[in-house]
């Protein structure tokens, strides 16, 4: 019996590399159904998104739900420290990843989204990307809004003369 499982153990298996991806894939995603800390990611789940699932469930990161003003709603996960440039950033991947995931090649120009809306919390403004969230009050399960930005009188006159 031992002769035997050494001469199975000693036999080389070769694999396609497509058929390896294949493998490593549903061996993933079965690990990741299975498990009750990951189960509620997508099938095609990013590292990034188990690290902060993990870290979420840690008790090192939190989770803000941010609300458009089309009612849909984008759960963010960022760190206990995070600044309002850290949540910014992870909103801009968290909406790439999902695009990406539903077909969509577009390129948003963030720059413009950004200039054109704001993040607030409770009505306030969320201005300084330097500070804290939780110098707004924020914590874990916050409520966020997107919200759009409107032009002031003095933008307007300023963009007359150029």
């Amino acid at each position: 019996m031992d002769e035997r499982k050494s001469t199975i153990c000693n036999e080389e298996v070769k694999f396609e590399h497509s058929e390896l991806v294949e493998i490593t894939t549903k061996t993933l995603c079965d690990l990741i159904e299975t498990d009750s800390l990951l189960k509620d990611l997508p099938k095609d789940v990013t590292l990034e998104e188990v690290t902060s699932q993990l870290a979420l469930q840690h008790g090192q990161s939190m989770k803000v739900y941010v609300y458009k003003e089309n009612g849909d709603c984008l759960p963010i996960v960022v760190g206990l420290g995070a600044t309002v440039l850290d949540l910014k950033r992870a909103v801009r991947r968290h909406v790439n990843l999902m695009l990406e995931r539903q077909g969509d090649s577009r390129c948003l120009s963030w720059r413009y989204v950004w200039r054109t809306n704001y993040l607030s919390f409770n009505g306030q403004p969320l201005d300084n990307d330097y500070s804290a969230l939780s110098e707004y009050g924020i914590c874990n399960k916050g409520k966020l809004d997107f919200v759009k930005r409107f032009r002031t009188k003095s933008s307007i006159k300023h963009s007359n003369r150029e």
